[in-house]
């Protein structure tokens, strides 16, 4: 049976959260992402481990093919849930009382905020340290990661790090990494050497 990218994560989500709850959930969902044939990619938020919030009354849906299917089929609002930026009121996505589609509650602790001040500086050593990642960011000499200067290497590399004038705690980077090579067949490999070192 094939899947398209959307329904896989909405059928896998829904089938796998109750067995191994929402802190499990971001780990399982990127191992079965990363496995499966074909290029894995991972929609906003699913590296956060944030949910689906599918509507709970016929009155909140504003998709209209979960308009025409209720209750059975509650449409593509779930997966549209606003990104959750941090813990505030609606997770930062808006100022407005009420946001168009609902924000879930654990947006307070599942959030792309930091817990406290990283450095650009600091962000990097912990990215260089971290297997399989490389650092390229030296903007004096043009050197930062590019598809093309990343085209057949296992690494990810990460470039570009800034800190983010918008907001006391965020991060501005680039991640770039050849999909074809490390998405589709390396990581299938890492992960089953993981798997058997135990």
């Amino acid at each position: 049976m094939d899947f398209t990218e959307a329904q896989f994560q909405r059928y896998a989500r829904h089938l796998i959260l109750d067995e191994v709850g929402e802190e499990g959930q971001a780990k399982l969902m990127a191992a079965l992402e990363l496995t499966t044939r074909g290029t894995p990619q991972m929609y906003y938020g699913e590296e956060l481990g944030m949910r689906t919030t599918d509507p709970a009354r016929i009155e909140d849906v504003h998709d209209p093919i979960g308009k025409l299917g209720w209750p059975k089929e509650k449409g593509r609002d779930g997966e549209r849930t606003p990104m959750q930026w941090d813990g505030t009121a609606n997770a930062g996505f808006t100022t407005s009382a009420k946001p168009w589609l609902q924000v879930p509650p654990t947006a307070k602790t599942y959030n792309v905020e930091t817990e406290s001040k990283i450095t650009a500086a600091r962000a990097r050593e912990l990215f260089a340290a971290f297997p399989g990642l490389r650092v390229v960011d030296e903007p004096a000499a043009q050197q930062y990661p590019t598809p093309l200067t990343v085209e057949g290497q296992d690494d990810c590399v990460i470039g570009r790090v800034r800190e983010d004038l918008s907001h006391p705690r965020g991060l501005s980077l680039w991640v770039v990494g050849d999909q074809l090579r490390k998405g589709a067949a390396t990581n299938a490999v890492q992960i089953a050497e993981l798997v058997l070192r135990g």
